[in-house]
């Protein structure tokens, strides 16, 4: 694992790409990451592991404030506005959503990362992935969070630290890194690319 000295030294000698890059943000062994402008939500009934299941993308601003709902409250429409005008957010999720790092990386074919969401955030029962922290070696890209508010309706700011990644250095490189390999589904990732079936 690696140590915030290293993670310098290793950005410096472009074992790995983080742009834009700020010291400030180097924890003791790890790195913060935050929140980009783009959101993207599923609006099918039910989401399908063996279809391109339908979304709506959303850009937002560096500082609004979108309001993250948990699944269980089903809000409408009209209930949404309602709370976004009472908290002044610009918009309102009731579910998950996927969202995208300000930050695009790039890991060497000897480094490998993981990512995880902010102490911060868990404590308010804000999630920022479930299953997805696992970063090859070779990636390129953003990194796309999975989202989800488990308690209540919970406040975030687009541009604000959601989350860190912690990198590692293996024993030797991989035989093919992530963004070379043909069955790659989500290289070079600058926007959110929604759920790809294995069958395409």
């Amino acid at each position: 694992m690696l140590s915030d000295i290293d993670i310098l030294n290793s950005v410096k000698n472009k074992e790995i790409v983080v742009e834009p890059f700020n010291e400030e943000q180097a924890g003791p062994c790890s790195y913060d990451v935050r929140l980009g402008q783009e959101i993207l939500f599923y609006t099918d009934e039910v989401l399908d592991l063996e279809k391109n299941n339908e979304y709506k993308r959303y850009e937002l601003n560096n500082g609004d404030r979108i309001l993250i709902c948990p699944p269980w409250m089903n809000l409408s429409e009209e209930e949404k506005q309602e709370l976004c005008e009472k908290y002044n957010c610009t918009i309102a999720f009731n579910g998950g959503i996927l969202g995208l790092t300000m930050e695009y990386i790039e890991l060497s074919d000897d480094v490998c990362a993981q990512y995880q969401g902010r102490s911060s955030c868990a404590r308010l029962f804000l999630t920022s992935h479930q299953t997805a922290g696992w970063i090859d070696a070779g990636f390129k890209g953003k990194i796309v969070l999975e989202i989800l508010a488990g308690d209540k309706p919970v406040i975030y700011k687009v541009g604000e630290r959601i989350g860190q990644i912690i990198f590692l250095k293996m024993n030797s490189k991989c035989s093919i890194g992530y963004n070379d390999r043909k069955i790659s589904k989500y290289k070079n990732q600058n926007d959110i690319i929604a759920f790809i079936p294995d069958n395409e």
